[in-house]
């Protein structure tokens, strides 16, 4: 989270959970609250969408992120800021400086 969710939050003016918890220790629990909590409040919520490189290490995504995806599944305004193609391939150009963004994907 510091080195992808945290600064794209700040760059584009939004906050993340650590703004919530105010200093209180993060848990699993904690974070479905907070994502409750946002859902209730009709907070918009971006996904930048997993680390794809540490996927493609063989790192399992987070606990955390899978109960965030589950939780916010179907809910109006979550927003998804990332792009996926095959399995472990994808990631946000506006993020994923590792990536070769040499494609323009078109809908077709």
């Amino acid at each position: 989270m510091k080195t992808r969710v945290e600064p794209y939050a700040r760059r584009i003016g939004a906050e993340t959970i650590d703004d919530w918890l105010a200093g209180r220790k993060w848990t699993l629990e904690l974070n479905a609250v907070w994502v409750q909590e946002m859902m209730k409040q009709g907070r918009r919520v971006i996904d930048i969408g997993p680390d794809f490189a540490r996927r493609a290490k063989g790192v399992a995504p987070s606990t955390a992120y899978g109960l965030e995806r589950k939780l916010l599944k179907g809910y109006p305004n979550y927003e998804r800021r990332f792009l996926r193609w095959r399995k472990l391939r994808g990631g946000n150009p506006e993020i994923d400086r590792h990536e070769p963004w040499h494609y323009i994907l078109d809908e077709f």
